[in-house]
């Protein structure tokens, strides 16, 4: 059997497994019409919601696909299971889908996106193909598409958040100077997540609201043109399904965010978040850029990741980032924010000195190699990365000897301050996993108070 063969049988192997684990040996903790909730086997029991909780899913649920079923009409196809446990919301391709549950935050997690993208396959057909698609700059990867965006918007309509949806799309598209969909859609647009994300969803929105269901269902049921750019194709999908082209709805859906009233502190807030996923793109795009074998983890920065984690509670205590009430207090976040990207500047250096220094080896530069580690180790020790200073140390001793003494002795005094490591340790142990969070405005799971809204 050949390499290409065992790699083949492997990949399906690992893609089909998940599968069998989420359908197969699942405890049941609820029934209804159209769901069954199970736990997955071995879940921690924080990550389990309880059975008040867990029947409370259900009859949401269930109002979700009864408000569909009398939106677009037919029947669901069989019953969807959902799993309880895992980390993170996915689907499986089948009927199967993971969604987060945690007791151990202010806001505990149950989400319905997964539940969308079955229900409304089953409902209005196949997703379709090269509507709306869009591929986003890092850290988000994955393109977007006609069915992701509506299953979110679906997703926001049910937890009451359209209204500010409106709102976060009016702010980004004003401090963008209005790109038209077009350029949103456009592959050279350099445009962050939901710089794309939220005008998208806005103007799918704006569609379902103002127009009849049945030419929603024509859109998401038209066959795409493979020979046709994204743009083209959404001008024909929109003229064939609403009988309008779309410079024409685009037109009405701009005028009605431009007769949005966005008070001040609104208009603040959605301005602090988008400067959120800004800093988030460029620290992501630092991180990623690396070329040389030794890169810079993100979870090991423990001082930027401080500075990041209030900022990342405050947005991921509502889904999508999107808050249900403007802000009040913005020093704290404006702080936290000056803090990161001050910090962020010290990471790009020391990921530009952490490449450097690798070619200056690979170049046998030990003078310059030597004078690079010194003031590498110093960036490092500041952003509070602990991981990489052994290798930093064990070089600069090494080249001790390749290089001349007076570069030595006129170095040898620029050391890192003790109360700089006590720093560094009350800082890490803050520090728990922190790349896992790292600013998931695009998680799966949505999050409803107890009790409280955000």
């Amino acid at each position: 059997m050949g390499k290409k063969q065992k790699f083949l049988i492997i990949f399906l192997i690992f893609l089909f497994i998940p599968l069998n684990c989420y359908a197969q040996g699942s405890d049941i903790l609820c029934t209804s019409e159209h769901f069954i909730l199970k736990a997955f086997p071995g879940s921690p029991s924080d990550a389990i919601p309880s059975s008040k909780e867990t029947q409370e899913f259900c009859n949401f649920y269930e109002r979700v696909i009864e408000e569909l079923r009398g939106k677009f009409g037919g029947e669901l196809k069989g019953k969807i299971t959902v799993v309880f446990g895992g980390k993170q919301a996915q689907g499986t391709g089948g009927r199967t889908v993971a969604e987060v549950y945690s007791s151990k935050l202010p806001l505990y997690n149950f989400g319905t996106h997964e539940i969308f993208h079955v229900a409304l396959e089953d409902l209005l057909g196949p997703p379709p193909l090269l509507l709306l698609t869009v591929r986003p700059a890092p850290p988000f990867w994955s393109p977007l598409g006609l069915e992701e965006l509506a299953c979110t918007v679906f997703e926001l309509h049910f937890w009451e958040r359209s209204p500010q949806l409106h709102i976060y799309a009016r702010v980004y598209q004003e401090l963008n100077n209005w790109p038209s969909l077009e350029t949103i859609l456009s592959q050279e647009a350099n445009l962050t997540f939901q710089e794309m994300e939220f005008p998208l969803e806005s103007f799918i929105t704006f569609l379902l609201e103002n127009y009849p269901p049945s030419c929603f269902k024509a859109l998401w049921q038209y066959q795409a043109d493979l020979a046709l750019s994204p743009t083209l194709n959404l001008q024909k999908a929109i003229q064939q399904a609403y009988g309008k082209p779309l410079a024409k709805l685009e037109e009405e859906w701009r005028s009605s965010l431009e007769k949005i009233s966005v008070e001040s502190d609104w208009y603040k807030t959605v301005s602090l978040h988008r400067d959120s996923q800004l800093l988030l793109a460029t620290i992501s795009s630092l991180i990623t850029a690396q070329a040389e074998p030794i890169k810079i983890q993100l979870d090991s920065l423990t001082q930027l990741n401080e500075a990041l984690k209030p900022i990342a509670k405050i947005w991921n205590s509502a889904p999508y980032g999107i808050l249900i009430q403007p802000l009040k207090d913005f020093s704290s976040l404006e702080e936290n924010l000056v803090r990161a990207k001050e910090l962020s500047k010290k990471a790009e250096k020391a990921v530009q000195l952490l490449q450097v220094v690798q070619r200056n080896l690979g170049s046998q530069n030990w003078n310059e190699a030597y004078g690079n580690f010194y003031e590498l180790r110093g960036a490092l020790v500041a952003l509070g990365e602990q991981s990489l200073l052994p290798w930093v140390d064990k070089n600069l001793e090494e080249l001790k000897g390749k290089v001349p003494p007076e570069l030595v002795r006129s170095l040898e005094g620029k050391v890192f301050p003790w109360w700089g490591w006590v720093l560094i340790g009350c800082g890490a142990a803050g520090v728990l996993g922190l790349g896992g969070w790292f600013f998931v405005f695009k998680r799966r799971a949505h999050q409803k108070g107890k009790g409280q809204q955000p």
